[in-house]
């Protein structure tokens, strides 16, 4: 897969639909891609139609969610949630980073004792289905 940069994607707010693109993440519900020179300079906030963990190898940028911004660095882990806008810019030269996407209908999560179980859930929810964007929503196939 060629190396993808926000120049290549249009400056407007759209879902992402990962699932698709995935054969594993309709099978296993989990995928996990490769970035080794992501770079995004200007802000293209988006929403995914998985869990999405972004996990920093190297370099520095600011990860924006949910209205919050987030220095980034390597080591970091960013978890974005069903069609939870989301934005990861970069600084020169770019950043390495593996996305890590999963589907808790197709994966769910583990049962765990209490009160881990009850925080497990509350910190990654089951999807909702009350006001999904629709591809009329300028959905894409990433």
């Amino acid at each position: 897969m060629p190396d993808l940069t926000a120049s290549d994607l249009p400056l407007k707010r759209r879902l992402v639909r990962v699932a698709r693109r995935f054969p594993s993440l309709a099978t296993l519900g989990m995928a996990v891609e490769h970035f080794p020179h992501y770079v995004n300079a200007q802000k293209w906030p988006h929403q995914v139609d998985v869990i999405l963990f972004t996990c920093v190898l190297a370099g520095h940028g600011t990860h924006h969610l949910a209205g919050s911004s987030v220095a980034m660095e390597p080591g970091a882990v960013g978890i974005t949630l069903y069609e939870q806008e989301h934005d990861l810019q970069t600084v020169a030269p770019g950043m390495e980073v593996v996305n890590v996407y999963l589907d808790l209908m197709r994966h769910p999560l583990p049962l765990l004792p209490n009160p881990w179980n009850r925080t497990l859930a509350v910190l990654l929810p089951p999807r909702s289905t009350a006001g999904q964007p629709t591809a009329s929503d300028g959905s894409s196939d990433l």
